[in-house]
């Protein structure tokens, strides 16, 4: 599948295939073949990658190394509840849509557990297709939230007497990777500063160096931008989601891993 010609000033190349990266991801806790035998070939056709675990246990390691937009939690497994409740307390999950899949939990303790969308036994095709269309869009907002977009933009960065200049090489709402001439300190705070391509206006704030592998790359999280700068980038990052070619994903066997 062919993707739409990206923008120059992104440093990009044209991209002839679609990345299994850009897809929406999803983590299932269930072992009931019902829960199953619905979902395995409805989300991959709705642009969901699954992964699939059986326990509470199982779900934190996968979480532990993977970012989730969604997060399917069959109720009827054992500390199923007390999982979802701790899901709103971790940064890597806090804000991931939670669907909870309930027979005898009720819809106020799925609900008081953090999740955003119930659905009751046994699961039908219909239902769970007008669930999760009525839930992508806030799938693709979590995304949004954290996926870095490939740029090669100029910026400069101010801490102490310093001002250095620096290229981002990918950028999202919350934070920018970045290649730098001399190695940065981990949890350094500075100023930075950067142009939206096309005359789309000056972006800067405070960040704070989230990792570095004492060479020439490192990350910076965005500690804070005034409001209106904010608005502006994820104005622009909404229209460069907007040219990404839509996820469509029909090889189950692919996009449907059972945990370990």
């Amino acid at each position: 599948m062919n993707s739409p010609s990206l923008p120059a000033a992104l440093g990009r190349s044209r991209a002839k295939d679609y990345d299994a990266t850009m897809a929406l991801s999803a983590l299932l806790l269930s072992g009931d073949s019902n829960v199953i035998e619905v979902l395995r070939p409805l989300l991959p056709e709705l642009g969901i990658t699954t992964d699939q675990c059986d326990s509470p246990d199982a779900c934190r390691k996968m979480i532990a190394n993977q970012k989730y937009e969604a997060i399917i939690i069959d109720a009827d497994t054992a500390g199923a509840l007390e999982f979802m409740a701790s899901l709103r307390t971790l940064p890597m999950t806090r804000n991931a849509i939670i669907f909870s899949i309930i027979r005898s939990t009720s819809l106020t303790a799925a609900f008081q557990a953090g999740a955003n969308f119930v659905l009751e036994k046994p699961l039908s095709v219909e239902r769970a297709t007008r669930s999760f269309r009525a839930a992508q869009g806030l799938i693709l907002r979590e995304r949004r939230r954290y996926y870095r977009y490939p740029v090669a933009m100029p910026a400069t960065l101010e801490f102490g007497n310093n001002v250095a200049p620096v290229t981002i090489t990918n950028l999202s709402e919350g934070g920018m990777a970045i290649n730098v001439a001399s190695p940065l300190t981990n949890g350094l705070i500075m100023k930075w500063k950067f142009d939206l391509p096309d005359g789309k206006g000056a972006i800067e704030g405070k960040g704070e160096v989230s990792w570095t592998d004492n060479k020439s790359s490192a990350g910076v999280r965005f500690v804070h931008i005034p409001q209106n700068l904010k608005i502006r980038l994820e104005d622009w990052l909404n229209e460069l989601a907007r040219e990404e070619p839509a996820p469509l994903f029909v090889n189950t066997a692919r996009s449907w891993n059972p945990g370990k």
